[in-house]
């Protein structure tokens, strides 16, 4: 993070790749670092809850809203101070609407991974596997996010992981923000007319189509599902026991042992 304060971004055509990457960069960062510190959360708590679910101690509901919302209050202030930090070292867009604007969706993809990783925490009980499938899913959504590979050359039947990539509207959101309605220096070579302004840039990364507010809406939504199936997922893993039989009628209680002949005392005569 420190080496990018030498970084201090003009507006020429070369720093619209940069911006690029950088962007990038923090949308995989947030989402990483959640996502997988999240994914051992309910493991490690898993037999003493257990055995308090059983004693009907609480709900499903107040422990899984417990733990979100602890995890992302350990997890989300210093990734988003390292955003923050990161935005004016680099020279992001200087208006103050849009570090807000960068703000809130970096806030907004924190609690989709937050809540992928209680996704994941819920479905794996083990401590020791949990942190090891979290990267690759993170891994899945980070090839489709736009970044990597073009939203065009995805093939159809696999366009369902671009649409789920909370990563991928992450990316395209902070992009729009960013480059939007923004003019950046032609000095490409003498004689070169062409140069990029900012929704050219977008065109060629095929970020053009809808808004800003759409990106912002399918991060709402994927979040909400990610919560919906982790809370799906507890509430089927709930402990199980064998019912108690009921007790039987007098009749059907087990007949008494008869006594032994040492026991019974001789008649008298």
């Amino acid at each position: 993070m420190f080496g990018l304060v030498y970084l201090r971004m003009g507006t020429s055509q070369v720093s619209l790749q940069n911006r690029t990457g950088i962007l990038f960069f923090m949308a995989m960062n947030q989402a990483f670092g959640s996502s997988i510190d999240t994914a051992t959360v309910i493991p490690r708590q898993l037999q003493v809850v257990s055995r308090e679910r059983a004693a009907k101690m609480y709900g499903v509901l107040p422990f899984y809203m417990a733990n979100f919302g602890s995890s992302l209050l350990l997890q989300t202030p210093m990734q988003l101070l390292n955003a923050a930090l990161v935005y004016f070292m680099v020279n992001l867009r200087p208006t103050p609407e849009a570090f807000f604007v960068y703000f809130g969706i970096l806030l907004l993809e924190s609690q989709c991974a937050v809540a992928l990783g209680m996704l994941l925490s819920a479905a794996i009980k083990s401590t020791e596997v949990a942190p090891q499938v979290a990267p690759a899913v993170v891994v899945l959504f980070l090839m489709f996010s736009g970044y990597f590979l073009n939203e065009a050359s995805i093939p159809v039947w696999l366009t369902w992981l671009s649409n789920i990539s909370f990563i991928g509207w992450t990316f395209q959101a902070l992009c729009i923000n960013e480059f939007q309605g923004r003019a950046f220096d032609c000095d490409g070579p003498a004689g070169e007319s062409f140069c990029f302004d900012g929704d050219t840039w977008l065109a060629t990364l095929n970020f053009d189509e809808g808004t800003l507010g759409d990106r912002l809406l399918y991060l709402v939504y994927i979040l909400a599902a990610f919560h919906a199936v982790a809370y799906l997922v507890l509430v089927l893993r709930a402990p199980k026991f064998l019912p108690l039989k009921p007790h039987g009628k007098a009749s059907d209680a087990v007949p008494a042992v008869p006594e032994s002949p040492a026991s019974v005392a001789p008649e008298t005569v």
